[in-house]
């Protein structure tokens, strides 16, 4: 198996934080029946309320802060393609983000 590289762990890292916050605002019950996959959409596939999508990206934008703009990503697309959007979507743009903008390094690290 190859060696993964930077982007892929921090890919993972950010797909299972995603998880994470989908599983603590929809409930674990409703996260264990929906099978959520990459390209599952938020809407269609996962059938998420607009609410419920507003949450997830409020928490994620409190997990990662200034370094992603969610909100300039998201006023940028029309209503048909924010609809559209997949896990997948959603991973690419924070790992793109915060590969663009990394961690401050921090005095002890």
């Amino acid at each position: 198996m190859p060696e993964q590289t930077a982007h892929d762990v921090l890919f993972d890292e950010v797909h299972k934080q995603v998880l994470d916050v989908i599983k603590d605002v929809v409930g674990e019950d409703f996260f264990e029946e929906s099978e959520i996959e990459l390209d599952s959409s938020f809407a269609e596939d996962i059938e998420l309320e607009s609410m419920e999508i507003l949450q997830i990206g409020e928490q994620l934008i409190g997990i990662y802060e200034d370094r992603v703009d969610f909100i300039q990503w998201l006023a940028d697309m029309d209503l048909k393609q924010i609809v559209d959007l997949t896990l997948r979507d959603f991973v690419n743009f924070i790992v793109s983000e915060l590969e663009e903008h990394p961690q401050p390094e921090t005095a002890g690290h």
